[in-house]
């Protein structure tokens, strides 16, 4: 419920307030500790909170969309983020196999994945949506090396979805659309 520094490596903020981030900022840079890289998991909620609502979708806001919005804007401030690598995951966001329990509120979190790098030249930002499978299953085993692969590899798709054993990407295709006839 506010900014705190637990110890010398953790801290406390609020994701909803822009204040936080500048306080937890300015006081990495004061400690020389500024990060040039960040990974993101307040997209990461159990499978079963895939409830509709205003209340869900503002919460997804906070702990999605602006989180990361005040981070890069706090990092921006002491130029942090024109080298800096931000990994958001998220889960239930991305429609793959079709029978994902979608959480739509999510998807605000790839308009910042698309404009941060626009923004700061040299910034990676990249969006991992995943499957959260049951605690102590070979699959959640599965999961946690996926999830250490990603992260170890050279970034390059800024869109990914982890899905078992597979990989996706999100990629563009050109269609020819034929030309329309005036209605009459």
């Amino acid at each position: 419920d506010r900014f705190d520094k637990q110890s010398d490596l953790a801290y406390t903020i609020r994701p909803e307030q822009r204040d936080d981030y500048d306080a937890l900022f300015n006081e990495l840079r004061a400690l020389d500790r500024v990060p040039d890289r960040i990974i993101h998991f307040w997209s990461v909620a159990p499978n079963e909170q895939t409830r509709l609502g205003l209340d869900v979708f503002e919460k997804a806001q906070n702990t999605g969309f602006y989180s990361l919005l005040f981070l890069t804007q706090a990092m921006g401030r002491l130029n942090a983020m024109n080298s800096a690598r931000v990994e958001i995951f998220s889960n239930n966001m991305q429609c793959v196999t079709g029978d994902e329990a979608l959480c739509p509120e999510k998807a605000t979190i790839l308009g910042l994945v698309k404009v941060i790098p626009l923004e700061y030249p040299g910034a990676v930002c990249r969006s991992i949506d995943i499957f959260v499978p049951k605690s102590g299953t070979s699959q959640e085993t599965r999961l946690l090396d996926q999830l250490m692969a990603e992260l170890l590899k050279r970034p390059s798709d800024s869109v990914v979805a982890c899905r078992g054993t597979s990989r996706w990407t999100q990629t563009f295709e050109p269609i020819r659309l034929d030309p329309t006839t005036q209605a009459a």
